[in-house]
């Protein structure tokens, strides 16, 4: 077959179309099985080559496939596991979720093999299941969910949850009865978009069904009687996988155990004392009922029964046999002495356990508040500050308490255990057995609760972080609540979500209500069982009176470290849900410098070099192929709409967001930014941005925030530049004067002017101003553009603005309109040139107003 194959493969394809092959070895197909093996794969070449010809046809602006055509005929050949052809609505929604997911690596032929060769292909439209898609993307490291549930409520919390969808449903239109489809939903800025990629009759078909708001929503306009089967709900993770390795290269933290012990440290050897006074109040608590089985049934009664050797020590220390039994306060006095030890050890148990926990939480508070503040602008973009806090908090909190007391308990509950069972084998086999046959129920439904519980407890911490994201929105917002009325409605959508957390709670709440009234009931039937039994034993004499008090002493004292490993098991649900959430921020990848990065002089030309740009899940470029030289020293004035991409360059510039591979070069004095160390590209940017944000401190200390060592003649210096110092004089307790939270006392303007001055004050060698006098009079801009001129020196000032009068003045004028520079030069040159900065200039300066391109 070797050589047969290269013919087939080599010779024949260059002379012989494939389908004359088929024909030819269609003939001969009864009598030879590799022949009809061979006749399968070239069906499977040929389809997956029209296939991918189809879909490379059909493919959009956004990446996506929309429709197929002519596809019915197209069915692939068998694969070798379950010998079933699929057809491509599968493959498409795949290729569909990874385009909503950012991810363009792979294409359809990859994919055609992919499913081919891992044995995941499914039987044409009548046999699709989510199962291919699921290992699809867990081999790739994206986190993947299936619903097979049909509730609204629960579809659209998941809908909010994850980025894009893979839905299978019935689906009975153009007379197709009862036929499987599977389609994409992907999500775009809050909204729901349908790919449906199914294209049956001629001149129709569905394109890009949407915007709907809500995934439920998307569901229902499916089409007509469509029923859906499940979703498979997918996410990126913080994993990112090599595909030739299949391997995690990405991740930190594999696992929660190494999260955990990561945060564990400085404070393990608290824990590990914890523990050991935890075993030593767990042993010494189990060697009182054997005093108590000692002197009744030695020291009152004549029965004997087995001593361990610590009660022989105490016997012989105490004086022996008959001397404790004509002094028997002696007992009383060791119970006093192993009661007394036992609390001292309690107290240095909860000592140290109280140490260590707080140890562990400040550990855990200052390594998340570094890590996230060195998170790149993309991330925090993308993530809620009310759900950043609700997890640095509340999952902080779950966490700790979890390790403090749960986790640390578990060592003295197994020791209790494992003592407890031991001392009551040595009493009487058959009656341990029947109490040690009550654990395996209740770690097994505690086990059956960990998952319900978890589940639960997940929904109720995410609404908690939406809640909190809405409080926190509203708190900061509150002058455009009052401004627009908009109290009410606030505060019904306050509510709505509110009752949404509640009911949450509520459910997690009844599960652990049915969880500990079912734990009570079996823990109350285990015990009872024992006395009936342990009675009739002792009536029978196979125990002694004092044995059986000893063994029911025992069997309630390892009955609540039974329950509370059955809690611990509930808990550790909970737990694992905060770990997991505190994963996701931990193994975010932070800001790295390159290895050969440098600190270059930055007083430099900075120079763009066919810059473009895309927002990650954007739908297009904000930057397309955009080229501009900035002279050093020299002011450069930026001109555009919104949307046209003015903003982005500079952020680019100071690397809030990093320019991909492919998206061209920006460079300063020569140097490519990426091989500059971001914070000394920072600290030699000076950055205003439209809307300022200030803290909750004076305006001496706002204005000197920039600077380690600002006196006040440095800030009133910078506050004369930024034409700040007469109005902070009017003021009652001057630069004492305390700003509220985000500057909410100060004017638009004047909190523009303080930003400037808090750049000014550092005296950078590159100054960007986004916008930042948009919120001043002209009078004022004036002002501050003449001081500018006169106290800049040599720093090279880039000013962007819709005001043509802000940017007049400047050395050169980019004009930006969609992404794409249409127009460059001086003022004069510009209005010579009648373009589009012309037009903007007759709007503003004849008419008085603004224009936008």
């Amino acid at each position: 077959m070797p050589k047969t194959n290269k013919l087939y493969e080599k010779i024949i394809p260059k002379f012989v179309p494939n389908s004359v092959v088929l024909a030819l070895f269609s003939i001969i197909a009864f009598f030879s099985g590799p022949v009809k093996k061979r006749i399968r794969e070239l069906h499977f070449r040929e389809n997956s080559r029209l296939f991918s010809e189809h879909a490379e046809r059909f493919l959009k602006n956004t990446g996506h496939i929309e429709n197929q055509s002519e596809w019915t005929g197209v069915l692939f050949g068998t694969h070798k596991k379950s010998d079933m052809s699929y057809s491509g609505c599968e493959i498409i929604a795949t290729y569909n979720a990874l385009r909503s997911l950012g991810d363009k690596s792979d294409t359809i032929p990859y994919l055609i093999r992919y499913f081919e060769q891992k044995g995941i292909a499914l039987k044409g439209g009548f046999g699709i299941t989510p199962s291919a898609p699921c290992k699809f993307f867990r081999s790739r490291g994206f986190e993947v969910k299936k619903l097979t549930t049909r509730k609204k409520e629960d579809i659209n919390s998941f809908g909010e949850r994850y980025r894009t969808f893979i839905v299978t449903f019935y689906w009975n239109v153009n007379n197709i009865k009862d036929q499987l489809h599977t389609v994409n939903i992907s999500k775009e800025a809050d909204c729901f978009y349908i790919h449906n990629n199914y294209f049956r009759a001629k001149g129709g078909g569905y394109s890009r069904q949407g915007a709907y708001s809500s995934l439920a929503e998307a569901i229902d306009n499916l089409g007509a009687n469509a029923v859906p089967l499940a979703i498979v709900c997918i996410r990126p993770s913080t994993a990112h996988i090599d595909r030739r390795t299949m391997k995690n290269t990405g991740e930190r933290f594999t696992t929660k155990t190494s999260l955990v012990l990561y945060f564990l440290e400085g404070c393990k050897a608290l824990f590990i004392s914890e523990v050991i006074f935890s075993i030593m109040v767990a042993f010494l608590d189990m060697v009182n009922p054997k005093i108590i089985q000692y002197t009744v049934d030695y020291l009152i009664g004549d029965s004997n029964s087995r001593m361990p050797f610590y009660m022989q020590m105490i016997v012989d220390f105490t004086g022996g046999k008959e001397y404790l039994r004509a002094h028997i306060a002696m007992m009383a006095l060791v119970v006093v002495i192993i009661a007394f030890l036992c609390a001292v050890f309690r107290y240095l148990n909860k000592l140290l356990n109280s140490m260590a926990a707080e140890k562990l939480i400040c550990r855990m508070r200052d390594i998340l508040f570094e890590h996230i503040s060195h998170l790149p602008f993309s991330w925090h973009s993308e993530n809620h500050t009310g759900d950043i806090i609700q997890r640095c908090t509340s999952d902080v909190e779950t966490i700790k308490n979890f390790l403090s007391e749960q986790l640390t308990a578990l060592f003295r509950i197994v020791i209790m255990i494992g003592l407890g069972l031991t001392f009551m084998f040595q009493i009487d086999v058959k009656l341990s057995l029947i109490s040690a046959a009550f654990i395996p129920v209740i770690v097994l439904y505690s086990l059956f609760f960990h998952n319900r519980i978890g589940s639960a407890f997940e929904n109720a911490d995410i609404e908690e972080g939406k809640l909190s994201a809405i409080a926190q929105e509203n708190l900061t917002g509150v002058r455009v609540v009052r401004a627009f009325g908009r109290e009410k409605f606030e505060r019904e959508r306050f509510e709505k979500k509110n009752t949404e957390y509640t009911n949450m709670w509520v459910h997690l709440m009844k599960l652990l209500a049915a969880f500990w009234t079912s734990n009570d009931l079996i823990s109350g039937f285990q015990g009872m069982t024992v006395l009936v039994m342990g009675s009739v034993f002792c009536v029978q004499g196979r125990i002694t009176v004092g044995e059986l008090i000893a063994f029911v002493a025992y069997n309630a004292m390892i009955s609540w470290p039974v329950r509370l490993l059955g809690r611990v098991i509930s808990e550790m649900s909970k737990a694992g849900v905060s770990i997991d959430r505190l994963r996701y921020i931990m193994n975010s990848e932070v800001e790295k410098d390159d290895e050969d990065a440098g600190e270059p002089p930055l007083n430099k030309d900075i120079e763009f070099n066919h810059v473009s740009f895309t927002y990650e899940n954007g739908t297009a470029e904000i930057l397309k192929d955009v080229s501009f030289k900035v002279e050093a020293g020299k002011t450069v004035g930026v001109l555009g709409g919104t949307g046209s991409g003015k903003s982005t360059l500079m952020y680019l510039l100071d690397r809030l967001y990093n320019l991909p591979e492919n998206g061209g070069s920006i460079t300063i004095g020569g140097v490519d930014i990426r091989k500059i160390k971001m914070h000394y590209l920072r600290e030699n940017i000076g950055f205003v941005l439209q809307e300022p944000f200030l803290f909750s401190r004076t305006l001496f200390e706002n204005i000197g925030i920039t600077s380690k060592s600002a006196k006040m003649e440095d800030v009133r210096k910078a506050a004369k530049m930024a034409s700040l110092d007469d109005t902070i004089k009017n003021f009652d307790e001057g630069y004492d004067t305390f700003v509220g939270e985000r500057g909410v006392t100060l004017s638009g303007g004047q909190k523009q002017r303080t930003a400037i001055a808090q750049m000014l004050i550092t005296n950078p060698p590159i100054m960007i101003f986004d916008d930042s006098l948009s919120a001043v009079d002209t009078e004022t801009d004036a002002k501050i553009r003449a001081a500018l001129d006169e106290h800049a020196g040599m720093a090279t000032t880039i000013i962007i603005s819709h005001r043509i009068t802000t940017l007049m003045h400047a050395d050169r004028i980019i004009v930006l309109s969609h992404g794409k520079v249409v127009e460059e030069g001086t003022h004069d040159e510009l209005l010579a040139e009648n373009g589009l900065y012309r037009r903007i200039y007759d709007i503003q300066i004849q008419g008085g107003g603004e224009g936008i391109a």
